[in-house]
């Protein structure tokens, strides 16, 4: 018994199915991330809200990015810092990824905080990574924090040279 065109193309077609429909897809961003996103620079407190607000995302890209807002409202903010554990997890997460914005972001934010506990060495190694990341985007005002975070920080330590570059 042979198989006729329309078993066959029936066949293929299942196949098919089976080998890209079951791909992965990137989740769609919760609309409460969209939404403290587009807040967070003019108004980190209201984005912090929404983001304790909100419940905690399940899906692993999207609760890096949630542990990375909540952790750039709060520093926007001045609030204390007890650990690193919140920003590791987003740090973790961007650092293999190919996007240069959230990774230099991340390792931005945990210079931050590794400044905030005293931890200037650290913070340092941070700060350098986010500016060699950031320099793969556009995005100039993240740019701008970094080389501030970093002349800052140089200027506290008196490595007045090394400021004088990094502003």
């Amino acid at each position: 018994m042979k198989p006729n065109a329309v078993t066959c193309l029936l066949l293929i077609a299942c196949v098919l199915n089976l080998l890209f429909g079951c791909s992965h897809r990137k989740a769609v961003p919760l609309p409460e991330l969209e939404q403290a996103e587009a807040v967070m620079f003019e108004h980190p407190d209201s984005a912090l809200h929404i983001l304790q607000r909100m419940p905690k995302p399940t899906d692993k890209e999207q609760h890096a990015l949630w542990c990375l807002l909540v952790t750039q409202a709060e520093c926007k903010q001045l609030l204390p810092v007890s650990s690193d554990s919140l920003i590791r997890i987003a740090y973790d997460y961007y650092k293999p990824t190919g996007d240069a914005r959230r990774k230099a972001m991340s390792a931005l934010y945990m210079g931050i905080v590794n400044y905030k506990l005293r931890k200037a060495e650290e913070a340092q190694i941070f700060y350098l990574e986010a500016s060699a990341e950031v320099e793969q985007t556009s995005d100039y005002k993240l740019g701008y924090l970094i080389m501030y975070r970093l002349g800052e920080l140089y200027l506290f330590r008196d490595l007045s040279e090394e400021a004088w570059k990094a502003c």
